[in-house]
Protein backbone atom coordinates (compact mmCIF):
# COMPACT_ATOMS: atom_id res chain seq x y z
CA UNK A 1 0.00 0.00 0.00
CA UNK A 2 3.20 2.74 0.85
CA UNK A 3 4.61 1.47 -1.97
CA UNK A 4 1.56 2.25 -4.35
CA UNK A 5 1.65 5.96 -2.92
CA UNK A 6 4.93 6.27 -3.17
CA UNK A 7 4.70 5.49 -6.92
CA UNK A 8 2.10 7.51 -7.25
CA UNK A 9 3.61 10.42 -5.43
CA UNK A 10 6.77 10.00 -7.96
CA UNK A 11 4.41 9.85 -11.05
CA UNK A 12 3.01 13.70 -9.91
CA UNK A 13 6.85 14.40 -9.48
CA UNK A 14 7.88 13.43 -13.06
CA UNK A 15 4.94 15.18 -14.59
CA UNK A 16 5.16 18.50 -12.75
CA UNK A 17 8.98 18.45 -14.14
CA UNK A 18 8.28 18.53 -17.29
CA UNK A 19 6.02 21.61 -16.79
CA UNK A 20 9.01 23.33 -14.62
CA UNK A 21 11.35 23.92 -17.51
CA UNK A 22 11.96 27.31 -16.66
CA UNK A 23 10.48 30.77 -17.42
CA UNK A 24 8.38 30.49 -20.96
CA UNK A 25 9.50 34.07 -22.06
CA UNK A 26 13.34 34.42 -20.32
CA UNK A 27 15.90 35.84 -22.88
CA UNK A 28 19.79 35.73 -22.34
CA UNK A 29 21.30 38.85 -21.30
CA UNK A 30 23.87 38.58 -24.03
CA UNK A 31 20.92 38.55 -26.66
CA UNK A 32 19.20 42.11 -25.44
CA UNK A 33 20.39 45.76 -25.79
CA UNK A 34 19.68 47.79 -22.71
CA UNK A 35 17.47 50.81 -23.98
CA UNK A 36 18.28 53.91 -21.59
CA UNK A 37 16.47 56.81 -23.44
CA UNK A 38 13.17 56.19 -26.08
CA UNK A 39 12.77 59.51 -28.89
CA UNK A 40 9.89 59.85 -30.94
CA UNK A 41 9.52 61.64 -34.33
CA UNK A 42 6.89 62.20 -37.19
CA UNK A 43 8.99 61.63 -40.64
CA UNK A 44 6.02 62.58 -42.90
CA UNK A 45 3.55 60.06 -42.03
CA UNK A 46 5.60 57.90 -40.07
CA UNK A 47 6.58 57.48 -36.63
CA UNK A 48 10.30 57.44 -36.44
CA UNK A 49 11.28 56.08 -32.93
CA UNK A 50 15.25 56.68 -31.45
CA UNK A 51 16.62 54.75 -28.89
CA UNK A 52 19.89 54.93 -26.63
CA UNK A 53 21.34 51.38 -26.69
CA UNK A 54 24.14 51.15 -23.71
CA UNK A 55 26.99 49.50 -24.70
CA UNK A 56 28.61 46.78 -22.23
CA UNK A 57 31.84 46.83 -23.85
CA UNK A 58 32.25 50.47 -23.13
CA UNK A 59 30.83 50.64 -19.27
CA UNK A 60 32.77 47.73 -18.18
CA UNK A 61 35.63 50.18 -19.57
CA UNK A 62 34.72 52.61 -16.74
CA UNK A 63 31.43 54.40 -18.75
CA UNK A 64 33.65 54.89 -21.97
CA UNK A 65 36.90 57.28 -21.20
CA UNK A 66 37.31 57.82 -24.59
CA UNK A 67 35.66 60.50 -27.10
CA UNK A 68 32.62 57.70 -28.04
CA UNK A 69 30.06 57.76 -25.26
CA UNK A 70 28.82 54.50 -23.66
CA UNK A 71 25.56 54.38 -25.73
CA UNK A 72 24.81 53.66 -29.29
CA UNK A 73 22.53 56.08 -30.76
CA UNK A 74 20.12 53.87 -33.24
CA UNK A 75 16.51 54.91 -35.32
CA UNK A 76 13.51 52.74 -36.62
CA UNK A 77 10.45 54.10 -38.54
CA UNK A 78 7.01 52.80 -38.53
CA UNK A 79 2.78 53.59 -39.23
CA UNK A 80 3.16 52.77 -35.10
CA UNK A 81 5.40 53.12 -32.48
CA UNK A 82 5.61 49.29 -32.07
CA UNK A 83 6.55 48.84 -35.59
CA UNK A 84 9.48 51.60 -36.03
CA UNK A 85 10.59 49.77 -32.50
CA UNK A 86 10.67 46.09 -34.36
CA UNK A 87 12.47 48.26 -37.11
CA UNK A 88 14.91 48.66 -35.12
CA UNK A 89 15.63 44.79 -35.18
CA UNK A 90 16.93 45.26 -39.02
CA UNK A 91 19.76 47.51 -37.19
CA UNK A 92 20.67 46.04 -33.53
CA UNK A 93 21.43 42.51 -33.55
CA UNK A 94 20.00 42.63 -29.80
CA UNK A 95 16.52 43.58 -29.12
CA UNK A 96 15.83 46.14 -26.97
CA UNK A 97 14.49 45.97 -23.81
CA UNK A 98 12.74 49.11 -22.03
CA UNK A 99 12.67 48.29 -18.37
CA UNK A 100 16.33 50.32 -18.16
CA UNK A 101 14.91 53.75 -19.34
CA UNK A 102 15.13 56.65 -18.14
CA UNK A 103 13.30 59.31 -20.05
CA UNK A 104 10.96 59.51 -23.29
CA UNK A 105 11.52 62.49 -25.30
CA UNK A 106 9.30 63.56 -27.33
CA UNK A 107 9.91 65.38 -30.76
CA UNK A 108 8.19 68.85 -31.93
CA UNK A 109 6.10 68.09 -34.67
CA UNK A 110 5.18 64.29 -33.26
CA UNK A 111 3.71 66.46 -30.34
CA UNK A 112 1.48 69.03 -32.81
CA UNK A 113 0.37 65.53 -34.57
CA UNK A 114 -1.23 64.52 -31.06
CA UNK A 115 0.09 61.70 -28.35
CA UNK A 116 -2.99 59.49 -28.37
CA UNK A 117 -1.51 57.66 -31.30
CA UNK A 118 1.61 56.67 -29.12
CA UNK A 119 1.04 57.10 -25.75
CA UNK A 120 -1.12 53.96 -25.91
CA UNK A 121 1.70 51.71 -25.90
CA UNK A 122 3.71 53.16 -23.11
CA UNK A 123 0.64 52.64 -20.72
CA UNK A 124 0.07 49.13 -22.39
CA UNK A 125 3.53 47.59 -22.68
CA UNK A 126 4.70 45.66 -19.96
CA UNK A 127 8.38 46.36 -19.80
CA UNK A 128 7.66 50.28 -19.95
CA UNK A 129 7.14 52.02 -16.19
CA UNK A 130 4.70 54.60 -15.78
CA UNK A 131 7.10 56.60 -13.82
CA UNK A 132 8.98 57.60 -17.01
CA UNK A 133 9.85 60.70 -17.12
CA UNK A 134 8.30 62.89 -20.17
CA UNK A 135 9.69 65.85 -21.94
CA UNK A 136 8.80 67.47 -25.27
CA UNK A 137 11.87 68.65 -27.11
CA UNK A 138 11.82 71.83 -29.28
CA UNK A 139 13.07 70.66 -32.54
CA UNK A 140 13.35 66.80 -33.28
CA UNK A 141 13.61 64.02 -30.14
CA UNK A 142 16.65 61.89 -32.26
CA UNK A 143 18.55 65.82 -31.91
CA UNK A 144 18.47 65.67 -27.94
CA UNK A 145 19.34 61.61 -27.59
CA UNK A 146 22.20 61.97 -30.05
CA UNK A 147 23.87 65.39 -27.61
CA UNK A 148 26.84 65.26 -25.74
CA UNK A 149 26.85 67.03 -23.00
CA UNK A 150 29.26 67.54 -19.73
CA UNK A 151 29.53 65.52 -16.34
CA UNK A 152 27.64 62.48 -17.82
CA UNK A 153 28.74 59.73 -20.46
CA UNK A 154 25.36 58.93 -21.06
CA UNK A 155 22.71 61.74 -22.37
CA UNK A 156 19.52 60.07 -20.70
CA UNK A 157 20.61 59.61 -17.89
CA UNK A 158 22.06 63.50 -17.86
CA UNK A 159 18.31 64.40 -19.27
CA UNK A 160 16.69 62.38 -16.05
CA UNK A 161 18.93 64.24 -13.65
CA UNK A 162 18.11 67.53 -15.07
CA UNK A 163 14.08 66.53 -14.43
CA UNK A 164 14.86 65.78 -10.88
CA UNK A 165 16.78 68.95 -10.14
CA UNK A 166 14.26 71.27 -11.86
CA UNK A 167 13.11 72.34 -8.02
CA UNK A 168 16.37 74.27 -7.83
CA UNK A 169 14.74 76.68 -10.31
CA UNK A 170 10.90 76.14 -10.73
CA UNK A 171 10.89 77.03 -14.21
CA UNK A 172 10.07 73.72 -15.54
CA UNK A 173 7.30 71.34 -14.61
CA UNK A 174 7.85 67.49 -13.91
CA UNK A 175 5.76 64.72 -15.75
CA UNK A 176 5.94 61.18 -15.78
CA UNK A 177 3.73 58.32 -17.97
CA UNK A 178 1.36 58.17 -15.35
CA UNK A 179 0.72 62.27 -14.51
CA UNK A 180 0.11 62.37 -18.39
CA UNK A 181 -2.38 59.15 -18.52
CA UNK A 182 -3.86 61.19 -15.53
CA UNK A 183 -4.43 64.57 -17.21
CA UNK A 184 -5.66 63.18 -20.29
CA UNK A 185 -8.54 61.05 -19.15
CA UNK A 186 -9.43 63.64 -17.02
CA UNK A 187 -12.21 65.95 -18.07
CA UNK A 188 -11.07 70.31 -17.41
CA UNK A 189 -7.03 69.76 -17.76
CA UNK A 190 -4.50 70.34 -20.57
CA UNK A 191 -1.32 68.51 -20.57
CA UNK A 192 1.59 71.10 -19.98
CA UNK A 193 5.50 69.12 -20.14
CA UNK A 194 8.78 70.51 -19.66
CA UNK A 195 10.77 71.72 -22.80
CA UNK A 196 14.36 70.04 -23.49
CA UNK A 197 16.33 71.84 -26.03
CA UNK A 198 19.84 70.39 -27.70
CA UNK A 199 22.39 73.84 -28.32
CA UNK A 200 25.59 73.97 -29.59
CA UNK A 201 26.66 76.72 -27.24
CA UNK A 202 25.62 78.94 -23.61
CA UNK A 203 23.27 81.37 -25.25
CA UNK A 204 23.14 83.70 -22.36
CA UNK A 205 27.08 83.96 -22.71
CA UNK A 206 27.52 87.15 -25.84
CA UNK A 207 30.40 87.42 -27.47
CA UNK A 208 31.98 91.12 -28.52
CA UNK A 209 30.82 92.43 -31.68
CA UNK A 210 32.69 91.69 -34.28
CA UNK A 211 33.91 95.04 -37.04
CA UNK A 212 32.36 95.06 -40.33
CA UNK A 213 35.93 93.74 -41.97
CA UNK A 214 36.04 90.40 -39.34
CA UNK A 215 32.19 90.32 -40.24
CA UNK A 216 32.64 89.60 -43.98
CA UNK A 217 35.97 87.59 -44.15
CA UNK A 218 34.32 85.28 -41.51
CA UNK A 219 31.10 84.91 -43.75
CA UNK A 220 33.63 84.75 -46.48
CA UNK A 221 35.59 81.71 -44.75
CA UNK A 222 31.99 79.97 -43.34
CA UNK A 223 31.09 80.13 -47.15
CA UNK A 224 33.70 77.72 -48.35
CA UNK A 225 33.70 75.78 -45.52
CA UNK A 226 30.50 74.69 -45.15
CA UNK A 227 30.82 71.65 -47.68
CA UNK A 228 33.94 70.80 -45.43
CA UNK A 229 32.98 70.96 -41.88
CA UNK A 230 31.10 68.20 -40.42
CA UNK A 231 28.47 68.86 -37.88
CA UNK A 232 29.01 68.09 -34.53
CA UNK A 233 26.36 66.88 -31.56
CA UNK A 234 25.32 69.77 -29.76
CA UNK A 235 26.68 69.90 -25.96
CA UNK A 236 24.17 71.83 -24.26
CA UNK A 237 20.82 70.37 -22.99
CA UNK A 238 18.59 72.82 -21.34
CA UNK A 239 15.63 72.31 -19.24
CA UNK A 240 13.62 75.21 -19.10
CA UNK A 241 9.71 76.62 -19.76
CA UNK A 242 7.30 73.81 -21.26
CA UNK A 243 5.28 72.96 -23.77
CA UNK A 244 1.40 73.88 -23.53
CA UNK A 245 -1.54 71.47 -25.06
CA UNK A 246 -4.80 71.40 -26.62
CA UNK A 247 -6.12 67.67 -25.66
CA UNK A 248 -3.40 65.62 -26.86
CA UNK A 249 -2.15 68.35 -30.01
CA UNK A 250 1.41 70.50 -29.21
CA UNK A 251 -0.24 74.13 -29.14
CA UNK A 252 2.45 76.62 -28.10
CA UNK A 253 6.05 77.46 -25.60
CA UNK A 254 5.58 79.20 -22.14
CA UNK A 255 8.93 80.64 -21.30
CA UNK A 256 10.26 80.31 -18.19
CA UNK A 257 7.91 83.35 -15.85
CA UNK A 258 4.79 82.22 -17.89
CA UNK A 259 5.21 78.86 -16.60
CA UNK A 260 6.76 79.45 -12.95
CA UNK A 261 3.60 81.76 -13.11
CA UNK A 262 1.48 78.31 -13.83
CA UNK A 263 3.54 76.74 -10.98
CA UNK A 264 2.89 79.46 -8.49
CA UNK A 265 -0.98 78.84 -9.20
CA UNK A 266 -0.77 75.10 -9.03
CA UNK A 267 1.36 74.67 -6.11
CA UNK A 268 4.29 73.34 -8.46
CA UNK A 269 7.29 75.84 -6.85
CA UNK A 270 9.63 74.22 -4.83
CA UNK A 271 12.30 76.22 -4.65
CA UNK A 272 14.25 79.14 -6.93
CA UNK A 273 15.16 82.71 -6.72
CA UNK A 274 13.16 85.90 -6.79
CA UNK A 275 14.92 88.99 -8.05
CA UNK A 276 13.11 92.65 -6.62
CA UNK A 277 14.42 96.18 -7.24
CA UNK A 278 15.91 97.51 -3.65
CA UNK A 279 13.37 99.43 -2.21
CA UNK A 280 15.82 102.34 -1.78
CA UNK A 281 17.62 102.42 -5.12
CA UNK A 282 16.51 101.28 -8.43
CA UNK A 283 18.97 99.76 -10.55
CA UNK A 284 20.12 97.55 -7.63
CA UNK A 285 17.98 94.38 -6.93
CA UNK A 286 17.40 92.05 -4.01
CA UNK A 287 17.64 88.17 -4.16
CA UNK A 288 14.87 86.68 -2.63
CA UNK A 289 15.31 82.66 -2.14
CA UNK A 290 11.69 80.51 -2.19
CA UNK A 291 11.50 78.45 0.88
CA UNK A 292 7.99 77.38 0.83
CA UNK A 293 5.17 78.00 -1.35
CA UNK A 294 0.95 77.22 -1.63
CA UNK A 295 -1.11 77.91 -4.24
CA UNK A 296 -4.64 77.09 -5.21
CA UNK A 297 -7.45 77.55 -7.56
CA UNK A 298 -10.65 78.26 -6.59
CA UNK A 299 -13.69 78.79 -8.98
CA UNK A 300 -15.89 81.64 -8.79
CA UNK A 301 -18.96 82.31 -11.12
CA UNK A 302 -20.72 85.66 -11.36
CA UNK A 303 -23.74 86.04 -13.81
CA UNK A 304 -23.40 83.14 -14.55
CA UNK A 305 -20.35 83.77 -15.81
CA UNK A 306 -16.87 81.64 -15.00
CA UNK A 307 -13.91 82.76 -13.25
CA UNK A 308 -11.39 82.09 -10.44
CA UNK A 309 -9.18 83.03 -7.74
CA UNK A 310 -6.03 82.55 -7.42
CA UNK A 311 -4.18 82.11 -3.97
CA UNK A 312 -0.86 81.70 -3.70
CA UNK A 313 1.53 82.37 -0.06
CA UNK A 314 5.74 82.39 -0.40
CA UNK A 315 7.94 82.24 2.72
CA UNK A 316 10.91 83.91 1.13
CA UNK A 317 14.55 84.39 2.46
CA UNK A 318 16.50 87.45 1.77
CA UNK A 319 19.98 85.99 0.50
CA UNK A 320 21.64 88.88 -1.35
CA UNK A 321 21.72 92.50 -1.74
CA UNK A 322 23.14 94.59 -4.37
CA UNK A 323 23.09 98.11 -2.52
CA UNK A 324 24.20 99.11 1.10
CA UNK A 325 21.53 99.79 2.63
CA UNK A 326 20.02 97.65 6.04
CA UNK A 327 16.55 96.39 4.60
CA UNK A 328 15.78 94.41 7.72
CA UNK A 329 14.10 97.47 9.38
CA UNK A 330 10.07 97.27 9.36
CA UNK A 331 9.41 99.70 6.51
CA UNK A 332 11.75 97.67 4.40
CA UNK A 333 10.76 94.25 4.79
CA UNK A 334 7.17 95.65 4.33
CA UNK A 335 8.20 96.93 0.92
CA UNK A 336 10.22 93.74 0.07
CA UNK A 337 6.77 91.27 0.59
CA UNK A 338 5.05 94.33 -1.63
CA UNK A 339 7.79 93.82 -4.36
CA UNK A 340 7.85 89.85 -4.10
CA UNK A 341 3.87 89.79 -3.93
CA UNK A 342 4.04 91.99 -7.52
CA UNK A 343 6.54 90.01 -9.12
CA UNK A 344 4.99 86.94 -8.55
CA UNK A 345 1.59 88.25 -9.54
CA UNK A 346 3.25 89.43 -12.47
CA UNK A 347 4.30 86.09 -13.30
CA UNK A 348 0.65 83.99 -12.86
CA UNK A 349 -0.80 87.06 -14.89
CA UNK A 350 1.78 86.12 -17.65
CA UNK A 351 0.99 82.05 -17.49
CA UNK A 352 -2.51 83.18 -17.41
CA UNK A 353 -2.30 85.17 -20.78
CA UNK A 354 -0.52 82.88 -22.66
CA UNK A 355 -2.60 80.07 -21.54
CA UNK A 356 -5.73 82.42 -22.90
CA UNK A 357 -3.62 83.04 -26.30
CA UNK A 358 -3.16 79.47 -26.50
CA UNK A 359 -6.95 78.52 -25.45
CA UNK A 360 -5.17 75.80 -23.73
CA UNK A 361 -6.36 74.94 -20.57
CA UNK A 362 -3.16 74.17 -18.63
CA UNK A 363 -4.28 75.59 -15.13
CA UNK A 364 -7.05 73.22 -14.90
CA UNK A 365 -10.08 75.87 -14.79
CA UNK A 366 -13.00 73.80 -15.93
CA UNK A 367 -11.59 70.91 -13.99
CA UNK A 368 -12.24 73.05 -10.75
CA UNK A 369 -15.29 73.46 -12.09
CA UNK A 370 -16.39 69.70 -12.72
CA UNK A 371 -15.18 69.01 -9.28
CA UNK A 372 -16.22 71.78 -6.90
CA UNK A 373 -19.36 72.67 -8.48
CA UNK A 374 -20.48 69.91 -11.22
CA UNK A 375 -23.72 71.79 -11.43
CA UNK A 376 -22.68 75.37 -12.76
CA UNK A 377 -20.05 72.94 -14.98
CA UNK A 378 -22.61 71.47 -16.86
CA UNK A 379 -24.43 75.19 -17.75
CA UNK A 380 -21.29 76.94 -18.56
CA UNK A 381 -19.97 77.36 -22.25
CA UNK A 382 -16.66 76.16 -22.12
CA UNK A 383 -16.16 76.61 -25.96
CA UNK A 384 -16.01 80.25 -25.10
CA UNK A 385 -14.91 80.35 -21.68
CA UNK A 386 -12.04 82.45 -22.87
CA UNK A 387 -13.65 85.07 -23.38
CA UNK A 388 -15.68 85.31 -20.70
CA UNK A 389 -12.99 83.84 -17.93
CA UNK A 390 -12.30 86.67 -15.01
CA UNK A 391 -9.26 85.80 -12.89
CA UNK A 392 -8.31 87.22 -9.59
CA UNK A 393 -5.01 87.38 -7.60
CA UNK A 394 -4.36 87.12 -4.21
CA UNK A 395 -1.03 86.57 -2.98
CA UNK A 396 0.60 86.81 -0.20
CA UNK A 397 4.52 87.04 0.91
CA UNK A 398 6.77 86.72 4.19
CA UNK A 399 10.65 87.51 4.49
CA UNK A 400 12.01 85.30 7.76
CA UNK A 401 15.74 85.66 7.98
CA UNK A 402 18.78 87.02 5.95
CA UNK A 403 21.10 83.93 7.07
CA UNK A 404 24.79 84.93 8.93
CA UNK A 405 24.86 88.38 8.19
CA UNK A 406 22.63 91.18 9.62
CA UNK A 407 23.86 94.35 7.82
CA UNK A 408 24.73 94.73 4.54
CA UNK A 409 28.86 94.87 3.77
CA UNK A 410 30.09 98.13 3.60
CA UNK A 411 33.57 100.13 2.87
CA UNK A 412 35.39 101.53 5.60
CA UNK A 413 35.22 105.44 4.79
CA UNK A 414 39.29 105.46 5.21
CA UNK A 415 39.44 103.35 1.49
CA UNK A 416 36.01 104.00 0.21
CA UNK A 417 37.17 105.45 -3.35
Amino acid sequence: MVQKRIGKLLLVVLILSFLLTGCWNRQEINEIGFAVGLGVDKAEKLYQVTTQLALPAKLAEGGGGGEEPPVWVVSGQGKTIFEAIRDINTRSPRKPFWGHLNVIVIGEEAAKDGMLPFIDLFSRGHEFRRLNQIVVAKGKAREVLEAQPKLENITAVFLNRLVENRGGQSIAPGVNVNDLLITLSTPGRDPFLPKIEAREKEVHIKEPPQKEEEQKAGSDEGKKGEEKKEEKPKEILELRGGAAFRGDKFAGWLNEAETRGLLWATGGVRSGILSVESPWQKDKFVSLEIKDARGEIVPQLAANKPGALIKVKASLNLVEQQDSRFLEDPWSLQRLQELAASEIKGEIMKGVEKARTLQSDIFGFEGKFYKEDYNSWKKIDWKQKWQELQVNYQVDTVIETSSMTIRPVKLSSKVAR
